[in-house]
Protein backbone atom coordinates (compact mmCIF):
# COMPACT_ATOMS: atom_id res chain seq x y z
CA UNK A 1 0.00 0.00 0.00
CA UNK A 2 1.29 3.44 -0.82
CA UNK A 3 2.92 5.18 2.10
CA UNK A 4 3.71 2.00 4.04
CA UNK A 5 2.48 1.11 7.47
CA UNK A 6 2.72 4.67 8.85
CA UNK A 7 -0.09 5.66 6.49
CA UNK A 8 -2.01 2.40 6.79
CA UNK A 9 -5.73 2.89 7.31
CA UNK A 10 -7.02 2.32 10.83
CA UNK A 11 -9.76 0.14 9.37
CA UNK A 12 -10.52 -1.68 6.14
CA UNK A 13 -13.33 -3.60 4.51
CA UNK A 14 -12.26 -7.25 4.30
CA UNK A 15 -13.43 -7.69 0.71
CA UNK A 16 -11.68 -4.54 -0.53
CA UNK A 17 -8.38 -5.40 1.19
CA UNK A 18 -8.38 -9.02 0.02
CA UNK A 19 -9.31 -8.00 -3.53
CA UNK A 20 -6.30 -5.66 -3.44
CA UNK A 21 -4.04 -8.50 -2.23
CA UNK A 22 -5.41 -10.87 -4.87
CA UNK A 23 -4.67 -8.34 -7.64
CA UNK A 24 -1.07 -8.06 -6.38
CA UNK A 25 -0.77 -11.87 -6.39
CA UNK A 26 -2.25 -12.02 -9.88
CA UNK A 27 0.22 -9.42 -11.11
CA UNK A 28 3.09 -11.50 -9.73
CA UNK A 29 1.60 -14.69 -11.22
CA UNK A 30 1.29 -13.09 -14.65
CA UNK A 31 5.09 -12.69 -14.77
CA UNK A 32 5.59 -16.47 -14.86
CA UNK A 33 4.88 -18.85 -17.75
CA UNK A 34 1.78 -21.02 -17.31
CA UNK A 35 3.84 -24.20 -17.59
CA UNK A 36 7.28 -23.84 -16.07
CA UNK A 37 8.10 -27.52 -15.92
CA UNK A 38 8.75 -27.28 -12.19
CA UNK A 39 6.70 -26.41 -9.16
CA UNK A 40 6.38 -22.81 -8.08
CA UNK A 41 5.55 -21.84 -4.50
CA UNK A 42 4.81 -18.39 -3.11
CA UNK A 43 5.22 -17.14 0.44
CA UNK A 44 3.57 -13.86 1.32
CA UNK A 45 4.01 -12.19 4.66
CA UNK A 46 2.74 -9.28 6.67
CA UNK A 47 5.21 -6.53 7.47
CA UNK A 48 3.12 -4.74 10.08
CA UNK A 49 0.14 -5.57 12.30
CA UNK A 50 -2.00 -3.14 10.28
CA UNK A 51 -1.82 -5.54 7.36
CA UNK A 52 -2.63 -8.72 9.29
CA UNK A 53 -5.40 -10.83 7.83
CA UNK A 54 -8.32 -11.91 9.99
CA UNK A 55 -9.83 -15.38 9.68
CA UNK A 56 -12.58 -14.05 7.40
CA UNK A 57 -9.96 -12.37 5.19
CA UNK A 58 -7.92 -15.58 4.96
CA UNK A 59 -11.03 -17.58 4.10
CA UNK A 60 -12.08 -15.09 1.44
CA UNK A 61 -8.57 -15.10 -0.06
CA UNK A 62 -8.60 -18.92 -0.09
CA UNK A 63 -11.97 -18.80 -1.85
CA UNK A 64 -10.72 -16.28 -4.44
CA UNK A 65 -7.65 -18.39 -5.14
CA UNK A 66 -9.79 -21.51 -5.58
CA UNK A 67 -12.21 -19.73 -7.90
CA UNK A 68 -9.47 -17.90 -9.84
CA UNK A 69 -6.30 -20.02 -9.61
CA UNK A 70 -2.93 -18.49 -10.32
CA UNK A 71 0.24 -20.10 -11.68
CA UNK A 72 1.54 -21.05 -8.22
CA UNK A 73 1.35 -24.66 -7.05
CA UNK A 74 0.95 -23.48 -3.46
CA UNK A 75 0.67 -20.16 -1.63
CA UNK A 76 1.40 -19.63 2.06
CA UNK A 77 0.98 -16.66 4.39
CA UNK A 78 3.38 -15.89 7.25
CA UNK A 79 2.22 -13.61 10.06
CA UNK A 80 5.02 -12.70 12.47
CA UNK A 81 3.94 -12.60 16.09
CA UNK A 82 7.19 -11.26 17.50
CA UNK A 83 10.88 -11.31 16.56
CA UNK A 84 11.14 -15.08 17.05
CA UNK A 85 7.73 -16.58 16.33
CA UNK A 86 5.05 -16.44 13.72
CA UNK A 87 2.07 -18.21 12.24
CA UNK A 88 1.98 -19.91 8.85
CA UNK A 89 -1.38 -20.17 7.05
CA UNK A 90 -1.98 -22.33 4.00
CA UNK A 91 -3.80 -20.28 1.37
CA UNK A 92 -3.80 -22.42 -1.77
CA UNK A 93 -4.69 -25.14 -2.54
CA UNK A 94 -6.69 -26.00 0.55
CA UNK A 95 -8.90 -28.97 1.35
CA UNK A 96 -12.53 -28.31 0.37
CA UNK A 97 -13.69 -28.58 3.99
CA UNK A 98 -11.81 -25.36 4.83
CA UNK A 99 -14.20 -23.51 2.50
CA UNK A 100 -17.31 -25.54 3.19
CA UNK A 101 -20.31 -23.25 3.56
CA UNK A 102 -18.32 -20.08 2.84
CA UNK A 103 -20.24 -17.38 1.00
CA UNK A 104 -18.47 -14.08 0.23
CA UNK A 105 -21.80 -12.25 0.57
CA UNK A 106 -21.75 -13.06 4.29
CA UNK A 107 -18.63 -10.95 4.81
CA UNK A 108 -19.52 -8.19 2.37
CA UNK A 109 -19.83 -5.58 5.13
CA UNK A 110 -17.10 -6.89 7.46
CA UNK A 111 -14.76 -4.13 8.59
CA UNK A 112 -11.48 -4.74 10.43
CA UNK A 113 -10.25 -2.16 12.91
CA UNK A 114 -6.49 -2.16 13.39
CA UNK A 115 -5.46 -1.68 16.98
CA UNK A 116 -1.81 -0.91 17.64
CA UNK A 117 -0.47 -3.45 20.14
CA UNK A 118 2.09 -0.93 21.39
CA UNK A 119 -0.62 1.62 22.10
CA UNK A 120 -2.40 -0.27 24.88
CA UNK A 121 -2.04 0.33 28.56
CA UNK A 122 -3.39 -2.14 31.10
CA UNK A 123 -5.24 -0.41 33.92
Amino acid sequence: MKGGYKNAPKQYRVIDFVDFIYEKLKSKSDKYPKNMGKELFLLIYTTHFSFSLTDSAVTYLRWLLRENPLVFNAIFLFNPIDNEYGEVRWLFPVPPELLEGFNPELINNNVVHSLAPDGFEIV
